[in-house]
């Protein structure tokens, strides 16, 4: 089915933490694991409990950007991809600066939105980190953009220190995900499903369709969202993720 576990599919909002995909808890749940995790905001450590899943996939419904500006303390960014598989719904959500969201902007013009896409994570012992990739008909999306053919991407700097900057190829990836990506993936699903507030009735007018999405695209990419500052970053371990 569409939510594999390394026990059963649950529908809701999936983080890719303690190499797996999680969903996450601040209270005791059946089918859940108590662990303990350190909060670097308070330096203490406190108890959550999360169950895992080796991975999820189905139909790329629709790509949302997600900022919570100054609604709270602390701000929140990434992109919260939304999933269908046989009438079940799920989100995957990637924060901004981690890998994962690093790598899907590297990969995601080389998917096929009309067909199923795996999502998995794991543990990766040789790096002792969290392992996360991509694929269709079980085969990983190779990165569009790579250090070997970097196309249109900006390549990062290095000053005189030794520190990269990555800001540019951060910003300019950003801006092929809301100007590109995002109205692509509206674009292919927007006729999906009956809709009440539409207008006109364009069922068998496939290009008078076309036209209206086209324009309604061309209205949101005239406005696309800011780019975030390059120095936020995002505490991908913190509890308080509000939603």
């Amino acid at each position: 089915m569409a939510l594999y576990e390394t026990t059963q599919k649950a529908n809701n909002y999936l983080l890719v933490k303690h190499s797996s995909l999680i969903l996450e808890s601040k209270e005791p749940k059946d089918g859940y694991e108590e662990i303990t995790v350190h909060n670097p905001k308070t330096d203490a450590d406190q108890q959550k409990w999360i169950k895992r899943f080796a991975a999820v996939d189905g139909i790329i419904k629709r790509l949302e950007w997600h900022d919570t500006k100054d609604s709270y303390q602390t701000r929140f960014m990434g992109l919260k991809i939304h999933l269908s598989d046989a009438g079940e719904y799920f989100q995957l959500y990637l924060p901004f600066n981690s890998r994962p969201y690093d790598s899907f902007t590297k990969l995601m013009e080389n998917i096929e939105f009309a067909d199923p896409v795996e999502f998995s994570a794991w543990h990766d012992h040789k790096q002792d980190s969290t392992a996360f990739a991509v694929r269709q008909a079980g085969i990983p999306i190779k990165w569009k953009y790579t250090r070997d053919d970097m196309g249109e991407c900006p390549v990062p700097s290095q000053d005189s220190f030794g520190k990269w900057d990555f800001s540019k190829q951060k910003e300019w990836l950003y801006h092929r995900l809301i100007e590109v990506i995002i109205p692509k993936v509206e674009a292919l699903n927007a006729f999906d499903e009956p809709q009440a507030d539409y207008e006109e009735d364009y069922s068998g007018q496939p290009q008078k369709a076309a036209v209206a999405v086209a324009n309604a695209n061309a209205s949101y990419l005239d406005h696309p969202p800011a780019m975030p500052p390059m120095d936020l970053t995002e505490p991908i371990d913190d509890d308080s993720i509000p939603f």
